[in-house]
């Protein structure tokens, strides 16, 4: 990773490694050398120039956000409506059955 300017992370060394995140985390010693050479061998990441977000445009995107909530809101209701309905369907499919013997 080091040799190629790879960005190091105990992600990036997980699945290079074909192991788990837990597993990195839990071995302190490796822990420390992933660590270690991401803070000193890293390639600085140029940060993207961002253009800041005026107010209106916040407002618009909360919103949006608060219309895409409320249809959500919406259909967790219809469905858990839907699956009340079923259960009580399923609940009087199961009273209604004849008792089945057991053969032993």
């Amino acid at each position: 990773m080091l040799g190629r300017r790879e960005r190091v992370s105990v992600a990036a060394v997980a699945n290079r490694a074909g192991v788990s995140r837990n597993f990195v985390y839990s071995h302190e010693d490796l822990l420390r050398q992933v660590e270690e050479a991401a803070a000193s061998h890293s390639p600085r990441m140029a940060q993207p120039r961002v253009k800041p977000s005026t107010e209106a445009s916040l407002r618009n995107r909360l919103a949006d956000a608060l219309d895409a909530l409320g249809a959500a809101n919406e259909e967790n209701k219809r469905l858990h409506t839907r699956i009340e309905h079923l259960t009580g369907e399923l609940a009087r499919e199961i009273a209604n059955r004849p008792a089945q013997r057991q053969s032993r």
